[in-house]
Formats: structure tokens, sequence, C-alpha cells
């Protein structure tokens, strides 16, 4: 009896630190599913990504809000039969265009529509489109985001027209947000100097024409270079600290809804 009393005590023992052993084992196993840190962070990464990607948020605002999308302009394009014919109206009519502007236009190889149609503009800043302030962004990347928001890149010509039919346009000093801006589009490279250029719209009455004494402008504005190693690809500053920029601002196309369906 003694010796089944004991054998009884020793197997009672066993069975205490076997049942204290698996408990410490699944308490172990829950503290390090909980606070691994590589899968919590894996997962808030994810989740952070998936909620805060500047580009896809903004595209989702951009599609949801397509009908309170204002144009800042409806621009006739098609109307003359080459560049060289818009220049003249431009001349005529009084606006100022500078000499790169004048050799992009008059060359053979500017690019006009053979049809008349109508495209409507807006004009963002880079703040806008989701660029952070102290960013330096290149033209390719300003394009590349203006795509995934929805919009597209003007033409050479919208440039020009744009100039003809913008007739009202505040002077840049005011501090309007149409008064001076960059019209988007893939850099030309239609320049005696080997430059690739895109336009910009300004009015500047500091440099007015003679016969109306108001400077509406269209310039040409160095993008990337083209031959010489010494012209660094150009970076826009989406808060135009020094006023070179144009206010980091663009003109794009709003793709017409009707169009798309």
């Amino acid at each position: 009896m003694k010796i089944t009393a004991i054998l009884s005590v020793i197997l009672s023992i066993l069975l205490i630190l076997l049942s204290a052993a698996l408990s410490s084992s699944c308490s172990r196993e829950e503290t390090e599913t909980v606070t691994d840190p590589v899968i919590m962070d894996q997962d808030i990464v994810q989740n952070i990504e998936e909620e805060t990607d500047p580009v896809i948020m903004d595209q989702d605002i951009v599609q949801d809000m397509e009908e309170e999308i204002v144009a800042d302009f409806t621009v006739t394009l098609g109307t003359h039969e080459d560049g060289e014919a818009l220049f003249d109206s431009l001349t005529k009519n009084h606006f100022r265009v500078s000499k790169w502007s004048i050799q992009a236009l008059t060359h053979r190889n500017f690019p006009v529509e053979e049809a008349e149609r109508e495209v409507d503009v807006i004009v963002m800043s880079l703040l806008e489109m989701g660029f952070l302030q102290d960013e330096l962004v290149s033209l390719d990347t300003i394009i590349k985001r203006a795509k995934k928001l929805g919009f597209e890149v003007c033409t050479p010509e919208l440039a020009a027209q744009l100039r003809l039919q913008y007739t009202d346009q505040p002077d840049w000093s005011t501090g309007d947000r149409l008064g001076q801006f960059f019209v988007a589009t893939e850099a030309i490279d239609l320049y005696a100097d080997g430059l690739r250029k895109i336009f910009s719209v300004i009015r500047d009455d500091e440099f007015p024409h003679k016969e109306t004494g108001i400077g509406l402008w269209l310039i040409s504005n160095n993008v990337v270079d083209a031959a010489d190693p010494g012209h660094r690809a150009r970076l826009f500053n989406p808060a135009d600290q020094n006023d070179a920029d144009l206010g980091g601002r663009f003109a794009f196309i709003i793709p017409a809804i009707n169009d798309e369906e």
C-alpha cells in the first residue's frame, strides 16, 4: 500500500509539472503572435500605403468630383492651317511673342489640328497635384502625375490658341492664379539652340505692346537640354519661392466625358 501511495504521489507531481509546461508554452505562443514586430509593421505599412498614397487618393477625388471640376478656359483648336498663320494672327492682334516662340510657330513642323474642336482647360498648381512644397520635380514627373489624376497634356497649338483667345488675363504682379502659367505639353524641339521647350502664357505690363499698352505674352521656356551637357534638366519647384516657376502652375486638358463613354 505504501508503494502504491508513493507512486500515486509521484504521478500527480508529474501531471502537475506537465500541465504547467504546456500552459507556459501556449502563453509564449500567444505573446509572440500578438507582439511579433515584423508582422505588425508589415500590416501597418500596407494599410497606411493603401489609405494615404497621394496619387491614389487624388485620383479618386478627381473621379468622384468630375461634375464639380470647373474649366478655366474653353479653347478652340484647328482654326489656322499652320503655325505661321497662328503667328500672323497673334501679331495682328497685338500680342507679344518671344523670339523662341516665333521660331517654333514658324517652323514647318509645328503641329496644328486639321479640324476645329473645342477643349476645356484647367490650370493647376503642383501643390494642388499633391507634390510637396520643397520638392523639385521634372516635366516628365508632372505629366505622369497629371495623367494619373485624369487630365491630358496640351498640344503646342493649344498654347498659341490660348494666348490668342485669352485676352482678359490679369497682370502677373496682382498675384492672380491665372496671371502666369506654363502650358503642359511634351517638350518640343523646334528651336535653333537645340534645347527643348514648353510654352507659357503671361501678362506682364512692364513689357507692353506699344499700341495697346499691355503685355500679353507667349513665351518659350527651356525644359531639358538636347545638345549641351552643361545644361541640366530643369526641375520645377511647387512652392516657387523665387517666382521663376510661374507659381508652379500648369494648364492641362480636361477630357470630355462624352468622348470617354
